[in-house]
């Protein structure tokens, strides 16, 4: 059971950010957030997973990224970079601030927004 919760949980931990970020930024629609690191998603540890509640969004979302490989969590990084920098270029500014504030909110807040 806590698979499948856990599996829902982290669809939307990444369905939400994709959603503002198309309302914010429709030219970049193709260009989504993708799933954590599977080190991240598939860690059964109780202790590592209390300690993942601490981290932001936007931590979990870059977890274990690599340049060298350009891997999913690098596309994040790059993604999460671009929106940082470009607020003016946003079309919708209330999406705008609700996927900054959220990226950056703890993955205990997005549990309990769940």
């Amino acid at each position: 059971m806590k698979k499948v919760i856990r599996y829902y949980w982290l669809r939307y931990i990444k369905n939400k950010p994709n959603n503002l970020k198309n309302k914010s930024f429709p030219n970049f629609i193709l260009n989504n957030f993708s799933t954590p690191n599977y080190y991240f998603i598939g860690n059964p540890k109780q202790g590592d997973n209390y300690n993942f509640l601490s981290w932001s969004i936007k931590d979990i979302l870059t977890f274990r990224e690599n340049k060298n490989k350009y891997n999913r969590q690098f596309n994040n990084k790059m993604l999460i970079l671009y929106i940082e920098k470009n607020e003016n270029k946003s079309k919708d500014k209330n999406a705008y601030i609700e996927l900054i504030n959220y990226i950056n909110c703890k993955l205990e807040d997005a549990f309990l927004d769940f």
